[in-house]
């Protein structure tokens, strides 16, 4: 299954398209204000994220901008009502990787969600607890057990850990 926030007020429009996405196997998480998915964040980074624009307790295009730069590769959708040609540009300014304007058809947003899926494959996998590390690249953490100069060795965390001798060289 795959997992998406959706950062969105309105109790229908969330339930309406929570159901007909989890018949189609995606979990999804319904995030009523922009705290909470801020909160929800700091826990799990989703596959991918549908986002309002109008939010009680601010704006979605400060949430993109910050999602963008956190994390780079996550898929946002900008789901609003905001339709004007000025607003659709500023979205995709604010790192909105796809525009839908409400009203929309739930088949139009299935398909791209699964477009913007199929591109970014399984992004939120790549993140450690809301991180912004990278499961690949996590950080390193070397405690009072650290090697002694030029050995090439050591345990990190109770496992037996080689060293390179210069940056990307094993």
């Amino acid at each position: 299954m795959t997992d998406l926030y959706y950062i969105e007020d309105d109790p229908a429009i969330a339930g309406t398209v929570k159901e007909y996405l989890e018949q189609r196997d995606f979990t999804v998480t319904i995030c009523t204000t922009l705290a909470r998915a801020k909160l929800a964040l700091k826990r799990h980074v989703p596959s991918l994220v549908l986002l309002d624009f109008y939010m009680p307790d601010g704006h979605g295009d400060s949430l993109c901008r910050s999602l963008r730069s956190n994390w780079k590769d996550l898929p946002i959708i900008m789901l609003t009502v905001r339709g004007d040609s000025r607003d659709i540009v500023s979205g995709f300014e604010d790192g909105a990787d796809d525009y839908v304007v409400k009203p929309f058809e739930l088949e139009v947003l299935h398909s791209r969600i699964r477009a913007l899926l199929r591109r970014a494959g399984n992004v939120g996998s790549r993140y450690i607890h809301g991180s912004r590390h990278c499961c690949a690249d996590p950080p390193i953490r070397l405690c009072k057990n650290s090697p002694a100069p030029g050995s090439r060795s050591t345990r990190i965390e109770g496992v037996f850990t080689a060293l390179a001798m210069k940056p990307k060289s094993l």
